[in-house]
């Protein structure tokens, strides 16, 4: 498969970087902060336990299943329009998230979070490498995956509050 795009210098790396730490921050921040809300969650939606923590399954087996096919498809059809797209399609299933009256209604938000997901992980090791100088690469993958790991840090905190 031959790709239909032609990769563009970034001519803002920090902007670039404050980006792609955004919608890596989002996605670890969302697979985190459910899991201390989830009796929470049950109670609200009067649902059981068991329903409830789909939305934690589907998000993590949905990225999974997906991951892979989205880094090629960002190969295809270019990185920052896959995490863009991606983006739009976490917030937009963000808001059905937060207006969910049923579990089945979040459950499915949650899939489509994790869909938005899958698209945005994989690009910023692309885009990464195509804006930063082989010299700078090393801090930029640095601050990328430090901010996964404030997320998944955050996430719990903010999950039980």
């Amino acid at each position: 498969m031959e790709s239909v795009y032609s990769p563009i210098p970034q001519k803002k790396p920090r902007a670039a970087m404050a980006a792609l730490g955004l919608g890596f921050f989002i996605t670890v921040l969302d697979a985190t902060i459910i899991n201390i809300a989830i009796p929470t969650i049950a109670d609200e939606l009067n649902s059981s336990l068991s329903k409830v923590l789909w939305t934690v399954n589907i998000y993590t087996l949905v990225i999974t299943a997906f991951l892979i096919s989205m880094g090629r498809l960002g190969d295809y059809f270019g990185p920052k329009r896959l995490f863009i797209i991606g983006m739009i399609i976490f917030a937009i299933a963000s808001f059905f998230c937060g207006i969910s009256s049923s579990t089945e209604l979040l459950v499915l938000s949650r899939l489509l979070q994790a869909i938005g997901a899958a698209m945005i992980i994989p690009q910023p090791m692309v885009i990464i490498i195509q804006t930063f100088p082989q010299v700078h690469r090393p801090w930029a993958f640095g601050l990328w995956g430090a901010t996964g790991g404030i997320a998944a840090v955050v996430g719990p905190t903010l999950g039980g509050g």
